[in-house]
């Protein structure tokens, strides 16, 4: 598979079936891995059970707002968004498995709001360069970002 980092924008409008065209698109090549920092992992499921193959999906959930870290066989469950290091490690954990094709983080703009730019670009940033290791690709969906964020980003990625 060729690496390929991709950032993808859109307004908000447009934000479920964009969701939906990234995952679908995602599980081409095999199971992926899902960090959500805007909805629940249920409430995915549930909007994506008749358009994919969610037993293809393992989650990270950083919304449902757990007070305690959990794990089922679908899904991490982080009780902070502003626990990056934490998120990191799960993350590279899971990618070890070796059977996981793609990382797609939803999203950055919400991310940005826990954590600001400066840690989130650096997050980022640590996260492509250990996934590209692995050759894995990240695919990072958000609302529209300006410019200066935008020019930060574009040595990481394909797309911007």
């Amino acid at each position: 598979m060729l690496l390929e980092n991709k950032f993808i924008t859109f307004g908000p409008g447009n934000f479920d079936s964009t969701r939906k065209k990234v995952v679908r698109e995602s599980i081409k090549e095999g199971a992926c891995i899902y960090i959500t920092v805007n909805k629940p992992k249920d409430i995915l499921v549930e909007e994506l059970r008749n358009k994919v193959d969610v037993k293809k999906i393992f989650f990270i959930d950083l919304v449902s707002k757990t007070n305690l870290f959990s794990e089922t066989s679908t899904c991490i469950f982080l009780p902070f968004p502003e626990d990056l290091l934490g998120l990191a490690i799960k993350v590279m954990k899971k990618v070890e498995d070796k059977k996981f094709k793609t990382v797609i983080l939803d999203s950055f703009s919400t991310l940005l709001l826990y954590n600001g730019v400066d840690r989130t670009i650096k997050f980022i940033h640590y996260l492509v360069n250990k996934l590209n290791v692995r050759n894995i690709p990240l695919i990072v969906i958000s609302l529209e970002i300006n410019r200066e964020i935008k020019s930060q980003l574009f040595q990481f990625f394909k797309y911007v």
